[in-house]
């Protein structure tokens, strides 16, 4: 009776905080629906096979005991097993992995940009930086979705296979941050279509100003 009145608050308050992470994730994906609603398919596909994935694979890896009932692994099989879980949750990796990305080929380009444009006026282009940006934004997109849809299947494996600690409370605390970080990942793909695709883009043409600044950068370059 102690622990369901310790889980009471939870139960009460975990369905509008998982409406919220649900509100968020379709106000994220709002902006897809009209010309990117194959953004939104694959990201729910990949949520669902990742979760199902790791349900199923942990499931097997129980039966066979290599998972025990306090969710240990042991063995070979838990050594690969914990690999690819850390492999799927290293979002910290891909992140440093984009960064490291968008710094070598990207920023070099626009610091070029802006000291030849400002002292010699021979400033060129970028090349390359939508093709990059677009290719880093999407493989976030996918990494933060794969980590999502893996959360959420080790919370249902810890609830199927009856963990020792996998609490109700923790459970649905889980269950949130797998919310968030499909957000994250609908998010990210908003970004995308804002700025890089061409159906979102203004027709206009850049604006006056940049116009201007980047006609100054380019001052000298026809002598050059």
């Amino acid at each position: 009776m102690l622990d369901f009145m310790k889980t009471l608050p939870t139960l009460v308050l975990a369905p509008p905080l998982l409406g919220l992470c649900v509100l968020g994730v379709y106000v994220n994906s709002f902006g897809l629906i009209k010309r990117h609603a194959a953004y939104i398919r694959t990201i729910w596909y990949f949520y669902f096979l990742l979760a199902f994935i790791t349900l199923a694979t942990g499931a097997g890896l129980a039966r066979l005991g290599v998972i025990d009932s306090k969710g240990q692994v042991h063995g070979n099989a838990g050594d690969v097993w914990n690999t690819l879980l850390a492999a799927l949750f290293s979002l910290t990796d891909d992140i440093f992995g984009a960064c490291a990305l968008v710094g070598v080929i990207v920023l070099p380009q626009l610091l070029s940009y802006v000291f030849s444009g400002v002292l010699s006026g021979c400033a060129g282009r970028p090349r390359f930086t939508q093709p990059v940006i677009r290719f880093v934004l999407l493989s976030l997109a996918k990494s933060f979705a794969v980590a999502a849809g893996a959360l959420l299947g080790m919370v249902l494996l810890g609830w199927a296979c009856s963990w020792e600690g996998a609490s109700v409370r923790e459970g649905l605390g889980l269950c949130m941050f797998s919310l968030i970080t499909l957000m994250m990942s609908f998010h990210l793909l908003t970004i995308l279509a804002g700025a890089f695709d061409p159906d979102e883009r203004p027709k206009s043409g850049p604006h006056p100003r940049l116009r201007v600044v980047h006609d100054w950068m380019t001052r000298n370059s026809e002598k050059s």
